[in-house]
Formats: structure tokens, sequence, C-alpha cells
């Protein structure tokens, strides 16, 4: 509760990226959403933040536009922010809390190397830091064949 004593407003924020949507994407932005719906407060909401929006492969607006069409299909409502990342890096962190402001804060990473200085950073700042674990899945490469992926990463080296 606030000073007013209304509820905080919830959020759920997944932050990547999306320069190669892919499954585990997908994973993750499930995991936010059926968190989210089963959450009693009646003030909440999923952000997916886009980030390096200063990038141009893909450029900003083709990110926004997959992620719309794929939330889409997928059913899921969520507000899409995007995020330049900031100069130095590690603001990024002040920049979830201009999105969200006077909010409780739910961080979805699937990554767990997240710099212990960004932890205790994101405790201060009452962002709560949910890490899910990494789950491979098949990607369809261009020679017709699946083969195991875990991140963007692994797809562009698939890709090259």
């Amino acid at each position: 509760m606030d000073s007013t004593g209304k509820s905080k407003e919830i959020a759920s924020i997944v932050l990547g990226r999306f320069n190669i949507l892919h499954p585990g994407h997908i994973q993750l932005i499930q995991s936010a959403y059926s968190d989210i719906l089963n959450c009693k407060s009646k003030s909440k909401r999923l952000v997916i933040v886009i980030g390096s929006a200063q990038t141009s492969n893909p450029p900003i607006e083709e990110r926004v536009d997959v992620m719309s069409r794929q939330l889409v299909v997928l059913g899921i409502q969520a507000d899409i922010e995007t995020m330049v990342d900031p100069d130095p890096i590690d603001q990024w962190i002040d920049v979830l809390n201009e999105i969200c402001p006077d909010c409780f804060k739910t961080l979805y990473r699937a990554d767990d190397d997240i710099p212990e200085e960004d932890i205790r950073r994101l405790n201060k700042s009452n962002i709560y830091l949910s890490i899910e674990p990494r789950r491979p899945f098949m990607w369809l490469c261009q020679d017709g064949l699946f083969r195991l992926a875990e991140s963007s990463s692994d797809i562009r080296k698939l890709m090259s």
C-alpha cells in the first residue's frame, strides 16, 4: 500500500533485446504472464521492455512489431516499452524504475550471469528478480534441420 492507502500496482517485467524472438523468450513471457494472471491485485500489468533500441539490426520498430503480433497470437496482453541502452550501462535499473514508477516490480530473466552489483542495486530499488531456468529448444536452420539452442547467441551461431 502507498501513503494514500491504495494498493501499489504490480508489474511483471520481461527485459530483452528480442533481436531474434525465439521459444526461450516466449517461455519467459508466458511465465511472467501466468504470474500476473494468478496475482490477486486488481492493479497489475505485464511489461515487455525491448532494449538496445538504438541498434538497427533489426530496427526497433521491427522488433516491436514482431513482439506485438506474437503477443496477439499468444493471447497475452502486455505493454511494450523500448529502452535505449543507458550510458553507463549499469544505469538500466534506473530506466526500469522510470518505466514503472511506484510499482512493485518483478524482473524476469533467463540468464543467471547478472553481476552481483546489479543484483544488489535491484534489491535496493525494491525490484524482485525471478531467474527462470533456460530451457533448450529446437531451432529450424536454413538447411531444413532442427538443432538445439538456448539463446539468441546460439541461433546466430547456427545461422552463420
